[in-house]
């Protein structure tokens, strides 16, 4: 007796993906349109909408390498979400093409010569530079999409020991990115100490 049900013959899945398409449709019109209306705020607004799909791609990766290294029974009903949510970080990565093309419009350290008139870009400039974000980006999603297609390789008995081996890389690379990302918009803003 066969007790797995074949989701791709239900006409209700279907009829959910035709809407979704269609949506997703009307969504890329509407950012078409809105790119070419507001510029600037067509590219913050991406740059959310990138953050947020790089912290569902990047958080469901954490939860899988918690769950291999940890082992046991409590992660094996989530596992395949979280794999198939890692496995999307390519498409992150492509998503990421809009930002790059958009640096002197989101970010103000990437203006030509905004560290020649701004003392505290100056002062921040070996970070925050163009060629440096750049590849601190191809750095940061070529690893992590290696991780995830090696990781996917390695045998399940030797899943826990090579997690174990990415797991304080991951960490800190993911902490930079969020750094560079999110919070380098306005890089004039004092960080002030937590304690």
């Amino acid at each position: 007796m066969d007790t797995h049900a074949v989701t791709t013959d239900v006409p209700a899945l279907a009829r959910l993906q035709r809407w979704g398409l269609v949506a997703g449709f009307w969504g890329l019109l509407a950012g078409v349109i809105g790119a070419f209306l507001n510029v600037d705020q067509f590219l913050r607004s991406w740059l959310i909408g990138f953050l947020f799909c790089m912290g569902l791609s990047m958080g469901s990766l954490a939860l899988l390498m918690m769950q291999h290294m940890t082992g046991g029974q409590w992660g094996l009903v989530s596992r395949r979400v979280c794999e198939a949510a890692a496995r999307n970080l390519p498409f992150v990565a492509l998503m990421f093409v809009p930002v790059l093309l958009g640096l002197p419009r989101l970010y103000t350290w990437a203006v030509p010569g905004a560290a020649a008139t701004d003392h505290v870009i100056n002062m921040k400039s070996p970070y925050l530079n163009v060629p440096f974000f750049v590849g601190r980006a191809v750095l940061f999603f070529a690893v992590w999409v290696l991780f995830v297609q090696v990781g996917t390789l390695v045998a399940t008995r030797r899943r826990a020991a090579f997690t174990r081996s990415w797991l304080g890389c991951y960490a800190a690379m993911a902490a930079v990115a969020a750094l560079s990302s999110a919070s380098s918009p306005t890089p004039s803003i004092p960080v002030k100490p937590m304690l």
